[in-house]
């Protein structure tokens, strides 16, 4: 017989804090469909909802993650360059478009100084 290790109370809160929030985040369609298999019992389509939760989650953790990673990139390749002003870091830091970190990246890594990738960057703005 399998024993199951009882849910301690900060990991049953962990849990409901991550369920509230990310109840918050589904659109109303999602949110209903939910919450009618909560009602029903539906357990075959709660676990489905919850996958598809997971998945959705688990993406766009992953488009945050290379976000991130990207922009310390262009960044730690623009310090060998210089000292960078906290406006260029933020601008670096808060872009939120991966294609455009990538074409800065490329620019960050042909700049010959931090001005000639400002003016470069300039140019690709959105």
């Amino acid at each position: 017989m399998h024993r199951i290790r009882a849910m301690d109370t900060n990991d049953l809160n962990e849990w409901i804090t991550w369920f509230s929030n990310v109840i918050r985040e589904l659109n109303a369609k999602e949110r209903g469909e939910l919450i009618e298999q909560l009602k029903k019992g539906d357990e075959k389509g709660m676990c489905s909802s919850f996958e598809r939760l997971l998945n959705k989650e688990k993406a766009e953790g992953w488009t945050q993650g290379k976000l991130k990673d990207r922009a310390e990139a262009v960044i730690e390749l623009l310090e060998d360059l210089g000292e960078l002003s906290d406006s260029l870091k933020t601008s670096i830091i808060e872009q939120t478009d991966l294609e455009l970190l990538r074409k800065w990246l490329k620019a960050a890594a042909r700049a010959k100084s931090i001005e000639d990738f400002e003016q470069t960057i300039g140019l690709m703005q959105i």
